[in-house]
């Protein structure tokens, strides 16, 4: 490949650019990573309330998906809230007729989907996922349960999740030790082995997060210095990123211990 990676983002419009597809740009900022950023719909925000997503309409959001995927190649997809069972449905389609493209589907707030939307997640989208990441209330959503450990992270909420079809789960919650951090653990095979990451609470660190690991799944190397700056972690925060057998004769460390 020549020229820059080329990752296509599918989220939100944010206009204030905290949140949306132009926060998860934002996070690849001065690295060679190009982002070609579809809108899959407009937050609308109002003070005291929260944010309100309205989706494009599923025609729409389709003709957007084929240009940015025939005009050049892809090397990984993120994909955020889509909004709409309709608009889960047309990128399920989608994904199969370009197979072989790692995805990484982070659907945001799941609290109050709506059921056809839960349902068109789990039965058609994350199959045919490379990774999904959510929190604690997005897994509650995704399983239809409630998760026994509020604060922490079970292994049968990990198994639940891999039920659906997703190979990978990056699972965010609440640290345990009272801290107020979270931590985002990560269960599978694909390319990341182990990955393990304390970040600063707040909606803001797994949203810069989230384009980082997506550049992982396409095994793009990113400097530590740049993972730390741009996903705001902890001095003591502790990222390993262990490619699978044969990728590399070493495991790549992001992180400022010895190996």
């Amino acid at each position: 490949m020549t020229g820059p990676a080329r990752l296509l983002i599918i989220a939100p419009s944010d206009p204030t650019g905290a949140d949306g597809h132009q926060a998860r740009a934002a996070a690849l900022a001065g690295l060679d990573i190009e982002t070609c950023c579809i809108a899959s719909g407009l937050l609308m925000r109002r003070p005291g309330a929260a944010a309100t997503l309205l989706a494009h309409p599923a025609d729409l959001l389709a003709a957007a998906l084929e240009q940015a995927l025939a005009r050049a190649p892809v090397q990984a997809i993120l994909i955020g809230a889509l909004g709409s069972p309709g608009n889960v449905r047309l990128l399920a389609h989608l994904l199969r007729r370009h197979p072989g493209i790692p995805v990484h589907c982070a659907p945001g707030t799941l609290e109050d989907a709506p059921e056809a939307l839960i349902a068109a997640l789990t039965g058609e989208l994350l199959p045919l996922c490379s990774l999904l990441s959510t929190g604690h209330d997005g897994a509650r959503a995704l399983l239809g349960r409630p998760l026994p450990h509020p604060q922490g992270i079970a292994q049968a909420d990990l198994a639940g999740l891999h039920a659906l079809g997703c190979p990978n789960v990056l699972l965010h919650a609440m640290d345990a030790d009272g801290t107020g951090r979270l931590r985002s653990l990560l269960s599978g095979t694909c390319g990341l082995r182990r990955f393990e990451a304390v970040l600063p609470e707040g909606a803001g660190s797994t949203t810069a997060l989230c384009p980082l690991i997506t550049a992982f799944l396409a095994r793009l190397e990113i400097p530590e210095a740049v993972f730390r700056a741009q996903s705001h972690l902890s001095r003591d925060t502790v990222i390993t990123d262990y490619l699978a057998p044969g990728d590399i004769a070493r495991p790549v460390r992001l992180s400022g211990s010895a190996p």
